[in-house]
């Protein structure tokens, strides 16, 4: 093997193992870019679930006649939330742009209604806890 064989083969090794290196480093780099980004992910689905956790506690206890009330009630009393329509939203921001929100409607969480329906019948729930069959409307069928 002479000088410039020598010379060839050591620029092709050269190089192919900085692109080699030039692979490795974007491959770590993304690696942890997507780790960084799992954990923010992880910490704002935490925060969520700690809010939904004080939703649940809640739940069931209303708080006022009104579900507009209800809602007002909700927004001073959890921080995290604010007003938007009917309901509540919990917009939590991370780093980077990242974004988790969810919407709560102070009636389907029963936070709303006192004294408000006392006319209004009560559907019965039978010992397995389903409600009883639809009867149907008279001189026809149910859909």
């Amino acid at each position: 093997m002479n000088l410039t064989e020598l010379l060839v083969a050591a620029t092709v090794l050269a190089i192919s193992a900085s692109a080699s290196l030039q692979v490795w480093a974007s491959g770590s780099q993304w690696s942890v870019r997507a780790e960084q980004q799992r954990q923010q992910h992880t910490a704002l689905e935490t925060e969520l679930l700690a809010v939904q956790a004080q939703l649940q506690q809640l739940a069931g206890t209303p708080v006022a006649a009104d579900c507009q009330a209800a809602a007002d009630w909700l927004v001073a009393h959890l921080p995290a939330l604010a007003r938007d329509g009917h309901g509540v939203r919990l917009r939590l921001q991370g780093h980077g742009g990242l974004e988790r929100q969810r919407w709560y409607d102070p009636a389907a969480l029963g936070l709303c209604g006192v004294g408000g329906d006392e006319g209004a019948p009560e559907a019965e729930v039978s010992s397995e806890g389903a409600l009883p069959p639809a009867e149907a409307p008279p001189g026809g069928e149910l859909p």
